[in-house]
């Protein structure tokens, strides 16, 4: 165990900067396009257990109402599967 001093440990875990005023217009109207063309959109609900560190996937099978045991049911191959846990950015649990 080490103690480290607060301003030490947040300098290993620097913050993303702010984006502009720019950026934000820009992200702001990439999403609105991209809710116009029907993309998928999550609730804030959702976004934030996301953010808090849930697991991506859990969370969203419990937003659509869906159970493991339809998903164990469901033809999905590995390679499918471990795009899934690449796009969440985990690893995906070994069985050894």
């Amino acid at each position: 165990m080490a103690i480290l001093p607060r301003k030490e440990y947040e300098a290993l875990w620097p913050r993303p900067p702010r984006p502009t005023r720019t950026q934000a217009r820009a992200s702001g109207a990439r999403a609105r396009k991209e809710i116009a063309d029907g993309d998928a959109v999550l609730p804030l609900d959702v976004v934030n257990r996301i953010a808090d560190g849930e697991n991506p996937i859990r969370v969203i099978r419990e937003w659509k109402d869906v159970t493991q045991l339809y998903l164990a049911h469901r033809p999905i191959s590995d390679k499918a599967t471990s795009r899934i846990w690449r796009m969440v950015g985990a690893r995906a649990p070994s069985l050894r």
